[in-house]
């Protein structure tokens, strides 16, 4: 079976004939930059002349900049210009800036069009009626805009427009026609599309919904699975067996409150409707939402309200988190429509339709059952909120690692039973194999293993940061994550991302954490060379904190340790060279200062308490001095 768990489910409608002609993909291209300029007051508008000046992309193609969206978090400020050519935009053609508050330029993100100047062409049809020809299969058009397409150097007049299955919600695809030949070349679910606008029903939501007061009620649920509490394997009498009860799968469900759900007076009926998420029936299998009269929700699996609750209190719960970490706009104005039997496909799917939703599938084991499912899709809905883009094959394979990474880290703060795979509930049986949290497949062996499976790439981005929260830990792993989404862009890489998470931590953290997220991206080759040093965990920070080439060799192994003692070989210039060497805590504390020659030593670390360490080692001839991070376990 097809992977499931897409920004959207990944059912295809058939290939044109013409698909020969589209452009093939193209290799890898790191868009990653760094330009050195002063604080730039007044982004929005001085970006413009800057990177106009700066780019040479844009004077090549006769190329300007129009800025198209803006974002801010608590620590940054974000704007993404779109390429125009004569007016009219560039199909995929955007830079985006990444600034601090204070409006220091942090890097630039570019994906820039480069082709040969032509006049504008005479169009075979206009745009009002490639429009009305697609009102007879689909039921609105959101968007429509004129575009150039660029392939292999060549352009070409197009018309770009978002159709919607229906008024409200429903399937939407994106639409690219070609102008000049009047044929269409591209129809494709949409996992992303550029728009910030908020429908006239999201608008109008609030004066339609009837009067309801919000109040907390009590509900069961599976925290967050119940293989993960039961410590047991998936096999019966831990089954899905059509979805029917038993005295195991009953007794693994937690009483949990669901906070500020809805009570209407007009039925007296508590819903599952609050301030973040309001569960509703928007596809088919088309089941009845729970009510309830008295605010409890108390369901087994064999029934919808089960289904109901799970994804009203995890996604709640996720929204929660998320704000108490200080990350306020990753939200709408009004609640999030999930609807948690919204798929009669073993696939679940985030829509940023108008308005968006989510939509839970009840193929295989009911996906609205296992909270990694729930939470990897509201994943989506944050990084879009952030992003606004997820176009590109590595930037789709991030979004899935994002919502990998957010769903693993959830679970695992409640039991680290199964921890290295993601989906324990759902997936990982007969029904799909789910995705690893702890791959050790590199960036290189998934690039060119991913083939169309982006979702390898996502479990490796998955995997190092799972990594790294063994050592960091949940919350700051979490608030290194949620900050990057802000810094991300259409058609952005692994290795972009890796340099953006690296810049989004040392915002954050300084330096207290870099060796620890640099050691897991290094490791899976998604760091550039100069960013990482050989032996693996051993870094070296100039006076600016940058990683940079080591002036001598430390290493420690085992590391992490494994028993009361590791060995310490310092290869120094000259074996007559001693070395200082400390180790220093995660507090900054100094738990043993020595001096050594070169050479192999046994270092005790059974009398210090488990976590991290940094080994600080100065060369007393040279004075040159370098950290390696250790792992103390026991």
């Amino acid at each position: 079976m097809c992977l499931p768990f897409g920004l959207l489910s990944q059912k295809r409608v058939a290939e044109p004939a013409f698909a020969a002609q589209l452009p093939q993909a193209a290799p890898v291209q790191h868009t990653y930059r760094e330009l050195s300029l002063a604080a730039i007051a007044n982004p929005g508008a001085a970006l413009v002349g800057i990177l106009q000046d700066s780019l040479s992309e844009l004077r090549q193609t006769n190329s300007v900049l129009q800025l198209k969206y803006t974002n801010a978090s608590q620590l940054t400020q974000h704007y993404r210009f779109q390429q125009v050519y004569l007016g009219i935009a560039v199909y995929e053609g955007v830079v985006q800036a990444n600034l601090t508050h204070e409006g220091k330029l942090l890097n630039l993100l570019t994906h820039l069009k480069v082709f040969s100047p032509v006049a504008l062409p005479v169009l075979a049809v206009d745009m009002e009626s490639v429009r009305q020809r697609l009102l007879a299969s689909f039921t609105r058009v959101t968007e429509a805009e004129p575009v150039w397409l660029v392939a292999n150097g060549n352009i070409k007049l197009c018309f770009r427009f978002v159709v919607q299955t229906r008024e409200s919600y429903g399937k939407a695809y994106e639409v690219v026609h070609d102008a000049e030949a009047d044929q269409e070349l591209k129809r494709n679910d949409l996992a992303m599309y550029h728009s910030g606008k908020r429908s006239a029903h999201d608008k109008q939501m609030a004066t339609i919904l009837p009067a309801e007061v919000c109040t907390t009620g009590r509900g069961y649920v599976y925290l967050p699975d119940p293989l993960t509490t039961a410590q047991v394997p998936y096999a019966c009498p831990y089954c899905d067996n059509a979805n029917a009860d038993n005295s195991q799968l009953n007794a693994q469900r937690q009483q949990v409150l669901l906070k500020d759900i809805a009570y209407t007076d007009a039925d007296a009926r508590f819903r599952l409707r609050g301030p973040y998420i309001r569960v509703e029936d928007v596809e088919a299998p088309n089941t009845a939402i729970a009510t309830t009269a008295n605010g409890d929700f108390f369901f087994t699996r064999s029934q919808s309200g089960f289904d109901d609750c799970m994804t009203y209190y995890h996604a709640d719960s996720m929204q929660r988190y998320v704000r108490a970490l200080g990350f306020t706009n990753l939200s709408q104005a009004q609640p999030l429509t999930m609807d948690s039997q919204g798929d009669l496909a073993d696939n679940s799917y985030f829509l940023p339709s108008t308005p968006p939703f989510i939509a839970l599938g009840v193929g295989g084991v009911n996906d609205a059952q296992d909270a990694d499912v729930i939470v990897h899709e509201y994943g989506h809905f944050l990084s879009w909120m952030a992003s606004n883009s997820n176009s590109g094959f590595e930037r789709r394979g991030l979004d899935e690692g994002i919502g990998d990474y957010i769903a693993a880290s959830y679970s695992k703060v409640i039991s680290s039973y199964g921890s290295g795979r993601v989906f324990s509930w759902d997936g990982n049986n007969e029904f799909w194999p789910g995705r690893p949290a702890n791959t050790t497949i590199t960036y290189p062996a998934a690039q060119g293993q991913a083939g169309s499976n982006f979702y390898l790439l996502g479990s490796v981005w998955c995997s190092a940061l799972m990594e790294a929260w063994d050592i960091v830990g949940k919350t700051e792993t979490d608030r290194a994550q949620f900050q990057e989404l802000y810094f991300n862009a259409a058609n952005m890489t692994l290795r972009d991302a890796a340099l953006q998470f690296m810049k989004a931590d040392s915002l954050l953290h300084g330096t207290t954490y870099r060796a620890v997220f640099a050691r897991s991206f290094c490791r899976r080759g998604m760091l550039p060379g100069n960013r990482c040093a050989e032996g693996d965990t051993t870094f070296y920070l100039d006076a600016s904190g940058r990683l940079v080439d080591l002036p001598f060799g430390v290493f420690a192994y085992p590391n992490p340790s494994a028993g009361q003692q590791v060995t310490l070989n310092l290869g120094l210039k000259k074996l007559t060279d001693q070395a200082d060497v400390a180790l220093v805590n995660a507090a900054g504390q100094v738990v043993m200062a020595t001096s050594l020659p070169a050479g192999s030593h046994t270092l005790r670390v059974s009398d210090y308490s488990a976590g991290l360490y940094y080994l600080w080692v100065t060369n007393r001839q040279t004075g040159q001095r370098l950290r390696y991070t250790l792992f103390v376990t026991h």
